[in-house]
């Protein structure tokens, strides 16, 4: 649960200030919310309430343990806080941020105009990458970036950055060297896929493999046409590893090897 966004709220209601209301919006954008989840017996699937001048708005809670206490409630369904905010523009209304079902609770209201500029925060355009968007995790500490890293032989392939702090943007110098592996990945899939055959074929055919599978896969090259690359991540301190799906090869765990901007291999392959 994010427990940064619930201080943010606490915070901003004690002392409104703008530089407190800024670090919300970004917590915000940057955090999973959570809502109750009930039948649709019990209630509506989205919470609403009034905000102070009437006008309807959309209830999130900011931790799952405050959308629980909520009466009646069972279970507390998370996710991004940007969802919530689209789905709050879209419908037109504005955005209620609580941190408890009490009327005492602090809360901290986002209105339907404000709601383009707070999306902007999760967001970054690169003319290489693309649109990068903050993908938030339960645990404040588990985000990451993620991008469109492909497409690759025609397919998408996600693109994952890790920040070296919670919430904290891409460094420029990080930026470039994402840059240079993502091109050449785009460009040499072939050659990583003919680099991991030719270092596993000898063991996973010989010692690995059950004979089905030698039936299935009999030459390195068929080896080598059934991966397909899934994920480009890149953590930091460590050059970029490339997350290939096995399809069967070792069980579905897949295959990770790690790539320099100028397509040097430093480590792997390897089961992932």
């Amino acid at each position: 649960m994010s427990k940064v966004l619930k201080e943010l709220v606490e915070r901003l209601a004690v002392a409104p200030t703008q530089a407190n209301r800024d670090a919300f919006l970004r917590g915000l954008v940057m955090s999973m919310i959570w809502t109750p989840i009930r039948t649709q017996k019990e209630g509506p699937p989205q919470p609403m309430t009034l905000g102070p001048d009437g006008q309807p708005a959309l209830l999130v809670y900011a931790d799952g343990s405050a959308a629980l206490r909520e009466p009646g409630v069972k279970s507390a369904g998370g996710g991004p806080g940007r969802e919530s905010l689209e789905r709050a523009l879209a419908s037109g209304a504005k955005l209620t941020v609580t941190t408890g079902h009490e009327t005492t609770a602090p809360q901290a209201v986002v209105t339907a105009g404000e709601i383009p500029a707070v999306l902007a925060l999760g967001r970054a355009e690169d003319p290489v990458l693309g649109v990068i968007t903050w993908h938030p995790s339960s645990d404040d500490d588990n985000g990451f970036w993620e991008f469109e890293a492909g497409p690759v032989e025609n397919h998408s392939v996600a693109g994952v950055v890790v920040p070296d702090a919670p919430w904290e943007s891409i460094r420029p110098d990080e930026l470039s060297r994402i840059r240079q592996t993502v091109q050449w990945v785009r460009g040499n899939d072939f050659a990583v896929r003919s680099h991991i055959a030719a270092e596993m074929w000898d063991w996973w055919y010989n010692e690995y493999c059950d004979p089905p599978d030698r039936e299935e896969v009999r030459t390195q090259e068929e080896f080598r046409d059934k991966l397909s690359l899934e994920v480009i991540r890149f953590e930091p301190g460590e050059d970029g590893f490339l997350d290939y799906a096995d399809h069967g090869l070792v069980c579905g765990y897949g295959i990770r090897v790690y790539v320099r901007p100028d397509g040097r291999f430093t480590r792997g392959p390897e089961i992932g």
